[in-house]
């Protein structure tokens, strides 16, 4: 129950628990936007540093453009692949999508079908049947090729 009178003690302490109570606040008020602060300094330095990755792997995939073109092939067929790639890694979007395998590759070995293609596209003017039995494939089956014998056999075709 609420005393009816106060007395100059109750006010003191009254005004001294108000003291404390807006102090309390005060600090705790700082100690909240010291947090923000940090978070803000972390979350912009993830940022910076995001950036940074970005720019590198900008820089990569130019060297990388670069160094394909070196060995023939057009920006066109870098930029069919790079496509044909992502499209086969988005998700299915139908169930009818969810019905198709696709051969199972491991990055290390290509189709020679593509390989084919690959060098093909260098222009030395050989046939399809030429090439395959130059990437070691018999007959008209399904096979597959190491991609370093490929880049091998690429840079011994740019260097004639």
């Amino acid at each position: 129950m609420p005393r009816k009178q106060k007395t100059a003690e109750s006010v003191i302490q009254d005004r001294e628990n108000q003291r404390r109570s807006r102090a309390r606040r005060r600090d705790y008020v700082q100690y909240l936007e010291a947090r923000v602060r940090e978070y803000e300094k972390t979350g912009a330095q993830a940022t910076i540093e995001m950036q940074q990755a970005a720019r590198a792997v900008q820089a990569e995939n130019k060297l990388l453009r670069a160094i394909l073109a070196s060995y023939g092939l057009s920006p066109a067929a870098i930029q069919m692949k790079i496509d044909q790639e992502a499209q086969r890694a988005e998700p299915p979007s139908s169930a009818s999508d969810l019905q198709v395998h696709p051969e199972p590759t491991t990055p290390l070995e290509k189709p020679c079908e593509e390989a084919a293609a690959i060098l093909a596209q260098l222009g030395n003017g050989s046939d399809s049947t030429s090439i395959r039995n130059l990437l070691g494939c018999v007959g008209e089956g399904k096979c597959f090729v190491r991609n370093t014998e490929l880049m091998q056999i690429m840079e011994e075709e740019t260097q004639r």
